[in-house]
């Protein structure tokens, strides 16, 4: 949640015009490998300065993301190719031109304003509707609601009140003795197989759950931590699903003898390098969709039972999510 906040506060940054991308910087390379502070400010900075006729700063920071890197990634079709800002601009371009991407942009708008309104309990039933909408579990909720009548300050804002509820929620929590077992198969990961995949399910009698993910994405991370990893959604996949974790920028090189060369629906040919490129292949041809969070359910005749996004990021919602697909499955 703080991580949440952190982000809206820095949305409305003054506009400063640089119009269209210059040539010399629409043709410098981008360096990835670097992980340095230098390198990132360098990258950050010089992404900020298309702030212009095509982008305004929130337009940038809800683009700039690890999935808009993988996509990069995936349109390079040969060795030798690498990434320029110009292919980082035409990327962002094309990504603000699509219908969600409006959508998504009120809805951050929405949100802030609501970060800015007095927390006062008198009207904490209909703010308490918008904390829902917004896909809060309604345990957190319930104890928000319960924080801000005790604090009894209607000159404290949302933001000042969600601030000094997540640090006192932090310091709460109890860690368990024992972690989930659902985390390892976040730390010992196969090279997708769908064909073994679809036998062991054969096997199990349980349909696959494929979820596709990202070091760097800020949503997965939210989805694990507040749905993924609580008890009662990981026992449900544990108990009745092959559960699949497929990162969609895991830079590992593919190993040799693994089909590098694929087709995309227009006909070209594009190579495959690394694992990451090719898990995010699969879900983009498979599935025609390249977000993350993203979950498909497949049983053993390798048909797709049932899909969610980031959309299903409450705990009751997700769950009912699960006990869909599995009757589906089952019939």
């Amino acid at each position: 949640m703080k991580k949440l906040l952190s982000l809206l506060s820095i949305l409305l940054l003054n506009l400063t015009l640089y119009g269209q991308i210059e040539e010399e910087l629409r043709n410098q390379k981008v360096d990835f490998e670097s992980t340095t502070i230098e390198n990132t400010q360098h990258i950050i900075s010089t992404i900020y300065s298309f702030v212009g006729d095509d982008f305004d700063s929130l337009d940038i920071q809800l683009l700039l993301s690890s999935e808009l890197i993988a996509m990069l990634m995936i349109d390079k079709t040969k060795e030798n190719d690498s990434i320029t800002f110009g292919d980082v601009y035409y990327k962002m371009l094309e990504l603000k031109q699509k219908p969600d991407f409006s959508t998504y942009k009120e809805q951050t708008i929405i949100v802030f304003e609501f970060l800015q309104k007095p927390a006062d309990y008198d009207n904490w039933e209909k703010d308490k509707q918008f904390l829902e909408d917004m896909g809060l579990d309604s345990r957190m909720i319930d104890s928000i609601g319960e924080y801000i009548k005790e604090k009894n300050n209607p000159d404290l804002t949302y933001n000042d009140v969600l601030n000094e509820f997540n640090d006192i929620y932090e310091s709460q929590k109890v860690t368990k003795e024992e972690p989930h077992e659902i985390l390892e198969r976040f730390y010992d990961i196969e090279l997708f197989d769908e064909e073994r995949l679809l036998q062991q399910s054969k096997l199990e009698n349980k349909p696959i759950l494929l979820y596709f993910t990202g070091h760097n994405v800020v949503n997965c991370k939210k989805f694990e931590m507040n749905v993924l990893f609580q008890d009662e959604v990981a026992d449900v996949i544990m108990e009745n699903f092959i559960f699949v974790p497929l990162y969609i920028d895991d830079r590992t090189a593919l190993p040799e003898g693994i089909k590098k060369s694929v087709k995309d629906p227009n006909g070209s040919i594009r190579h495959l390098k690394t694992i990451g490129e090719r898990n995010s292949y699969y879900q983009y041809s498979r599935f025609e969709n390249s977000a993350q969070p993203y979950f498909a359910v497949i049983n053993a005749e390798n048909e797709v039972i049932k899909t969610a996004d980031f959309n299903y990021r409450t705990i009751t919602k997700f769950v009912s999510f699960l006990e869909e697909a599995l009757d589906k499955s089952q019939k």
